[in-house]
């Protein structure tokens, strides 16, 4: 739905009520392309993606062999389709994907093998498939697909595998299938699977990894257990070993591995065949390799890498035979990171193809599309970047360093405006002594003052997530939220991240933000707050047990 950011606050005086349970602190979650704290809004397979717009729904294109797609059949579709609404998260692997929705269930679908119990709805090629959606799990609030494996992590911060276990990529310490949710780590902030390796993020920083390492894509020097299959020697790591300290988010590919820092500075490791380490050389690195400054995100394909800039800008690096780089007609690897767009929110990488969202939300793919799955209605191949038409895709929301989610609480405070009436949305917070504070949606009471003496305009900036205000202006921007919000009674809240800008100068007013259903934002702010910032007076009638706002006065504390 529209982002109806723009919410605002009332703050009433102290008044005592009894302190409510604490809500328990909730694990941040790492989406398909590593990104800690990321909902995956867009994932890249081998051959298929997907991507949730503005609305919650999941669209997927692409290979539709094994019912990768969801769709209840195994045809391509190279153009976007609908497969499934409120969903906050998806991952997309070699033969499957896997979906959360905005309750925690978890919903799969795909090669059978990659499922909780190896069952599907129809047999392809000898193979149990499940071609449309079936929940699997709950309690879920990341995942990330592997070639033949699954990773979740549960909202209690355990993470649990299942799958293809052939190089000990479940990290159970055996080479034995599961069928089952196994569970491996306690403690996890973000997972990616790679082809038969896996890597994950505790809550303290720390990365580990297991699975194969004949490439040393695990980082930790090439070792691990030494397995002669036929006349090749493999090296596996069938339980998690520490790599790294102080990762924020992970990305595996099909042979190689990234990692970003605290610092934002990105390392790579593993094969280089292609220079996707992006270090200058096509040399294997069986230890991280630092490659760049200022990352913000980085995703992992076949032999190729993406990484966005904390400035937007989109490079890339490694295979280019399919112009998966998205620089045009060149065709060659490139061994260093290429700057290829601006503007970049979010990017994942596919086998031989890549797909980015703007700061708009528009999509953008570019590389191979021989199954379609560049979404653009053709199975040409594009060499540089091309807008995927009619859909907007739901920005990637971030809470990489989240605040403890806490309660807002419903508010019964009569609201007077210039003596009469009005039936706000309000909540309160509680401090440790039972006191609250309520707290309005700013378009409410920009909708309510409007043609008042302390009347104010609204507007909203996307690109830069920034809230406009513009005092003395009537209130012409409405969106449909005004004096109205899908959800009702206690809500969980986090602290809001969006810039206030009050006549285009930058202003410090508490705000928090309540999520909808359906991933919608809604921000509301102290009235306290804003009555200081433009001008406004904000008082408490405490016989009639009301907040009272009087536009006609100057604020006074």
């Amino acid at each position: 739905g529209v982002c109806t950011v723009c919410g605002q606050t009332v703050s009433a005086p102290s008044t005592q009520q009894p302190t409510a349970p604490q809500q328990p602190a909730t694990v941040p979650s790492g989406g398909s392309t590593g990104a800690v704290g990321q909902t995956g809004t867009l994932a890249a397979g081998d051959f298929h993606a997907g991507a949730i717009d503005q609305n919650g729904a999941l669209w997927m294109w692409g290979y539709g062999s094994y019912g990768r797609l969801g769709t209840g059949t195994t045809e391509n579709a190279p153009t976007p389709v609908k497969v499934l609404d409120n969903v906050v998260s998806v991952s997309c692997g070699r033969l499957n994907t896997a979906a959360i929705r905005t309750d925690g269930s978890l919903w799969m679908w795909g090669y059978g093998s990659a499922m909780t119990d190896g069952t599907g709805n129809q047999t392809i090629d000898g193979h149990l498939c499940q071609t449309v959606p079936v929940k699997v799990l709950d309690n879920v609030t990341a995942v990330s697909c592997g070639h033949y494996h699954t990773a979740a992590i549960k909202t209690d911060g355990t993470l649990w595998v299942w799958g293809s276990n052939f190089a000990g990529q479940l990290g159970t310490g055996t080479l034995d299938n599961s069928s089952v949710p196994v569970k491996v780590l306690d403690d996890v902030a973000a997972v990616s699977c790679g082809d038969s390796y896996t890597a994950a993020i505790k809550t303290d920083g720390t990365l580990w990894m297991w699975g194969d390492n004949t490439s040393g894509q695990l980082g930790n020097g090439g070792q691990g257990e030494q397995f002669v299959l036929g006349t090749s020697t493999e090296v596996y790591q069938i339980v998690p070993e520490k790599v790294l300290d102080n990762v924020v988010s992970v990305s595996c590919g099909e042979t190689h591995t990234a990692a970003v820092k605290a610092d934002g500075t990105l390392w790579m490791w593993g094969s280089n065949d292609n220079g996707q380490l992006g270090i200058g050389t096509t040399a294997d690195s069986l230890v991280p390799v630092k490659v760049l400054d200022h990352a913000a995100s980085v995703s992992c394909g076949g032999n190729h890498t993406a990484a966005i800039k904390t400035d937007g800008t989109l490079w890339t690096w490694g295979d280019n035979w399919n112009f998966q780089l998205g620089n045009g007609f060149q065709s060659d690897d490139s061994l260093v990171p290429i700057q290829v767009l601006d503007n970049a929110a979010s990017v994942s990488c596919g086998d031989s193809y890549t797909a980015a969202v703007k700061r708009d939300g528009t999509l953008w793919t570019w590389g191979s599309s021989k199954y379609g799955q560049l979404g653009t209605g053709t199975t040409a191949d594009f060499h540089g970047s091309t807008q995927v038409a009619g859909l907007t895709v739901k920005l990637s929301g971030t809470t990489s360093a989240p605040a403890p989610s806490k309660t807002a609480y419903a508010t019964s405070y009569s609201i007077l405006v210039d003596g009469k009436a009005v039936a706000f949305d309000a909540y309160a917070l509680r401090d440790e002594n039972g006191n609250d504070t309520n707290y309005l949606k700013l378009r409410d009471v920009a909708y309510v003052l409007s043609g008042s003496a302390a009347q104010f305009n609204v507007g909203y900036n996307a690109a830069s997530r920034s809230i406009s205000i513009t005092t003395g202006a009537a209130y012409t921007t409405p969106n449909g939220s005004e004096m109205s919000t899908p959800f009702s009674g206690n809500q969980p809240y986090t602290a809001s991240t969006s810039a206030i800008l009050i006549n285009g100068v930058k202003a410090n007013l508490s705000a928090i933000t309540l999520t909808d259903a359906n991933g919608g934002d809604y921000t509301y702010f102290k009235l306290r707050d804003l009555g200081q910032a433009l001008g406004f007076d904000v008082d408490w009638d405490n016989d009639a047990r009301a907040i009272v706002i009087d536009t006609t006065r100057p604020y006074s504390e």
